[in-house]
C-alpha cells in the first residue's frame, strides 16, 4: 500500500502530458473531419430525395425490400418496437 501512495504523489511527466495533449488534439481533428464528411453526405442524400417523386421513392423502397428481405423485416420490427414503446407511455 505504501508503494501505491508514493506513486500517486509523484508529479506527472511533462513530456507525457504534452503527448496526451497532442493525441487529443489530433483525435479532435479526425472526429471533426469525419463529422463534416457525414454532414456533406447527408446533405447530398437529402437533396437527391427532394428531387424524386413519391412514385420513384416507392419503387426504390419496393426494390430494397425485394433484394433485402431480412434487413427489411428487422427494420420493420425495430420501428414497430419503438413506436409501441412511445405510444404505450401515453
Amino acid at each position: 500500500m505504501a508503494h501505491f501512495e508514493r506513486e500517486s504523489r509523484r508529479e506527472p511527466d511533462p513530456s507525457s502530458l504534452d503527448q496526451g495533449r497532442e493525441f487529443v488534439a489530433s483525435l479532435g481533428s479526425v472526429v471533426k473531419d469525419k463529422a463534416e464528411s457525414l454532414l456533406d453526405t447527408s446533405r447530398q442524400t437529402l437533396d437527391n430525395l427532394k428531387k424524386k417523386s413519391l412514385e420513384d421513392l416507392y419503387q426504390d423502397a419496393k426494390g430494397f425490400v425485394r433484394h433485402n428481405p431480412g434487413k427489411s423485416l428487422v427494420g420493420g420490427l425495430a420501428v414497430g418496437f419503438l413506436l409501441g414503446t412511445i405510444f404505450r407511455r401515453r
